[in-house]
């Protein structure tokens, strides 16, 4: 069967629709037969616009919902981190990632002059976003993981006694929280596999050790 298939996306429906031709299986039997192909699939339940919104602005999940009774008005201290809106909705502040926790999850050693990696969503696709950080020095910024990799190459010239940390710090947690991922290191025929995870408040780092010759 050969078929033609187009895919479109209407609020929350996936339809595929086209058409399709046969040819039979051999020389004995020659008809052949053709029609038209109609699926249609519920994307994802419905969700405010509001909230879709503040997903993509990577905010949905720092929300919390009070009560329908407009509060008084009271003057915030200086240093207070919330930020009030007139729909109710209180958005918390989050830490920058120069303040989060770091955990060291992997000590890698290297012998290339170069490495390159690559990152996965690990698991469901569900919107995740990351920075990497290298020594310190921002390398990639806000890349969204999916089934299809982000691949960067960095350069490993080093002296033996001294060492990379590579940190992945969450720009958003995506509809399933925590934000998670797979690190794939190829180090010449050499791979490493690495599973991260982290939030607005701590990050993972794999340490990057060159080989003693």
């Amino acid at each position: 069967m050969f078929g033609k298939l187009w895919l479109t996306l209407k609020d929350t429906l996936m339809i595929l629709r086209g058409s399709f031709d046969t040819r039979s299986l051999d020389f004995r039997d020659t008809r052949t037969y053709s029609g038209e192909v109609f699926l249609q699939k519920t994307a994802r339940p419905f969700s405010s616009k509001m909230l879709i919104t503040m997903d993509e602005i990577n905010l949905v999940h720092n929300l919390s919902f009070t009560g329908t009774k407009k509060p008084k008005a009271v003057k915030q201290p200086a240093n207070n981190n919330l930020k009030k809106e007139s729909s109710g909705v209180v958005i918390n502040s989050t830490l920058k990632p120069t303040e989060r926790k770091i955990q060291k999850i992997s000590e890698i050693f290297f012998s290339s002059d170069s490495l390159q990696l690559s990152f996965y969503d690990n698991g469901t696709v569900d919107g995740d976003t990351i920075s990497m950080v290298l020594n310190g020095r921002t390398i990639a910024e806000k890349i969204k993981l999916t089934t299809n990799a982000y691949r960067i190459t960095i350069p490993t010239k080093i002296n033996q006694n001294d060492s990379l940390m590579l940190v992945m710090h969450a720009e958003s947690l995506g509809l399933i929280p925590p934000n998670t991922g797979l690190l794939i290191i190829q180090d010449g025929t050499t791979r490493y596999e690495i599973r991260f995870e982290g939030d607005m408040q701590r990050s993972s780092a794999v340490m990057l050790r060159k080989k003693r010759q």
